[in-house]
């Protein structure tokens, strides 16, 4: 009788053993490559990376910080690696994440900064760097080093530059630039620019001239290298390399914050962000301009839309 009692319970260990094993993702599904858009979504001061499919279905949280703003997901050439950045306006901690999607979350940044990009050779990462000095510091845009892990800066002292996008060929660097025009020009009442430069940060040029009143921010390249689409006072826009041409897509007049323009990888939609401070939703447009379709429905603020293919299970 005792024994019938020794192996009953032995079954009952056996049986709760096999049940565990088999809830781990890799014993009971496969990865498959899909298309995702990977956004920033959560209330003030808790902002993690998720993932939807491309009509905002399958929705699925990637990062699970309990403190803190998790944002701008990029996805580099493996496609299973995720590059990401914490923007903590509070404490000014700011700091560059990589990690593989279905890793747990690491704690310490490869650096500090923010506005992230990787090249198309998965190498290196380009990103803003805050340097400090005597009178309070500036932002610079560096190159981080994955095998090396060297870092060196890309653009000058003294000048803000934020949120580099690197080309599909990797030659090129697009970012966001404050820089006096005269000695009476004040960041608060001017405007921001958008630069183009080499990837060693050489030969910078505007892409529209400078204009006070003209807040132009979160540039970032197409696919097929022809266009750059980013936001000028919550207007989506897309500059025509080849002939230096703006096209004016669409004006969300409900929104306060920059938009974070991005396009497909058919280079046949822009997604991006609109709403308040505390509130936005992420929306796909044709670009041009017409067939707009909000993706997200919930009172969190959802931003920084970014498509990749990408490896996950099914």
């Amino acid at each position: 009788m005792k024994l019938y009692y020794v192996y009953s319970i032995l079954l009952l260990i056996l049986l709760g053993c096999n049940n565990n094993e088999i809830t781990y993702p890799e014993k009971q599904k496969t990865l498959v490559l899909r298309e995702k858009i990977f956004y920033s979504s959560g209330p003030d001061d808790h902002i993690n990376i998720y993932m939807m499919d491309k009509d905002g279905s399958n929705v699925e949280q990637i990062t699970h910080y309990i403190r803190g703003e998790y944002r701008g997901a990029k996805i580099l050439p493996d496609k299973k690696t995720i590059l990401y950045y914490r923007l903590d306006e509070n404490t000014g901690a700011n700091g560059i994440f990589i990690k593989k999607i279905y890793d747990p979350d690491p704690e310490n940044p490869i650096d500090y900064g923010f506005g992230c990009d990787f090249t198309p050779d998965g190498n290196s990462i380009i990103y803003t760097k805050h340097i400090y000095n005597s009178s309070g510091g500036f932002d610079a845009i560096y190159r981080f080093n994955l095998t090396d892990l060297s870092k060196k800066q890309i653009t000058a002292d003294g000048i803000l530059n934020w949120t580099p996008s690197i080309s599909p060929d990797g030659n090129k660097i697009v970012f966001v630039t404050w820089r006096k025009l005269s000695p009476n020009d004040t960041i608060t009442f001017s405007r921001w620019d958008i630069m183009t430069m080499n990837i060693d940060g050489s030969n910078e040029e505007y892409i529209l001239p400078p204009q006070n009143g003209q807040w132009s921010s979160c540039p970032s390249y197409s696919n097929d290298n022809q266009s750059i689409v980013f936001s000028t006072n919550s207007m989506v826009r897309i500059f025509n390399i080849k002939n230096r041409t703006v096209l004016n897509i669409t004006q969300m007049t409900n929104s306060i914050n920059e938009l974070h323009p991005s396009f497909s990888l058919d280079d046949k939609k822009i997604y991006f962000d609109a709403g308040g401070w505390h509130s936005s939703s992420i929306y796909e447009l044709d670009i041009s301009g017409s067939s707009l379709i909000k993706l997200t429905n919930n009172a969190n603020i959802n931003r920084h839309p970014y498509v990749s293919q990408v490896y996950v299970y099914e």
